[in-house]
Parts: structure tokens; sequence; C-alpha cells
């Protein structure tokens, strides 16, 4: 493609100006090729992660979903309950649960986990886990603690919320 003319008779000067000009501009249609290429790439590098940030959101909100909401007890005489969770973001750590350990007797349990996203999810789930793990069934639980064998024992809530924090690292 012409893009400057040099007319006859020319000097040297003239034709170094010209040449470096077109040098120049070459240097500068490749360097923009380059640029381009590599917009194009981050561009798909971004789509990616933003599909994995997607996929960890859809299993972030199915754990919210299916291990953080407790469930409801429906036949409490004289009682009519309801309860929701609105999460700030699209996944937090935040749950309920409610425990029924007598015939006329209910416990709810709320959990308020700092932090929001997947991590916060798993952190809920982990708490909640082992909140259910010790407010059911019988009424002696086998614990092992590190260092010690077996024993039975009975953990009161701030010792279950004290375990679960050593075992996730706050």
């Amino acid at each position: 493609q012409v893009s400057q003319y040099v007319q006859k008779p020319w000097d040297a000067e003239t034709l170094r100006g010209v040449v470096r000009s077109a040098v120049e501009r070459f240097e500068l249609a490749v360097e923009n090729e380059l640029l381009q290429k590599r917009l194009v790439d981050q561009h798909r590098q971004l789509q990616n992660n933003h599909q994995q940030l997607q996929k960890e959101l859809q299993i972030g909100a199915r754990i919210h979903r299916v291990m953080l909401r407790g469930e409801v007890p429906e036949n409490l005489m004289g009682l009519s309950l309801d309860a929701m969770t609105e999460p700030s973001k699209e996944i937090d750590g935040d749950f309920f649960d409610f425990y029924t350990p007598a015939e006329k007797t209910f416990d709810l349990v709320m959990g308020d986990v700092m932090g929001k996203g997947l991590p916060a999810a798993l952190i809920g789930t982990a708490v909640k886990t082992q909140l259910r793990r010790f407010a059911t069934g019988g009424s002696q639980r086998q614990v092992f603690t590190e260092g010690t064998a077996w024993r039975e024992d009975i953990l009161n809530p701030r010792g279950v919320l004290e375990a679960v924090q050593k075992e996730v690292g706050s």
C-alpha cells in the first residue's frame, strides 16, 4: 500500500525520512497485531475464569441450599414456624437448623459465618455438621481429641465451636 510519494528529483535526506517513516509504521502495525493477539488471549482467559467462578457459585449455592438451610419442624403443637435465609451475595456460610430432642422441645441453632463465597459456605457446613453431630442421637458421644484415645464425652456448645475453630485454622 502506497502511503507516501517521493517526487523526483529527491535528495538523500528526504528518501531516508520516507523510509524511516515506513519502517516506523510497519513496526507499529506489528506491535498493534501483537497487542491485539494478547488482548484476545486475555479476553479468552477472562471468559474461562468467569466460567470457573460461575461453576464455583453454583456449587456454593447448592451447598447453601442443601447443607446450610435447616428443616423447620412441622408438627409442633400450638406453634407455627417458618424460616428463611437470604445470602448477602450469591453464597455465604450463614445457617440455621432445628433439633427436636424431646416431644415438646425444640432447639434452634443459627450461625453467622464471617466472610462470603465458597470458603464461608464450606466453613458454615463444617460447623453445622459438627453441631448436628453433637446435638442429635443419644446422650453420650464418642469424641476423639488429638493425643488421646476415644472417650465418652458430652461437649457443650462453646466446646464444639472451639474445636471447629481449631480444626478450620482460625
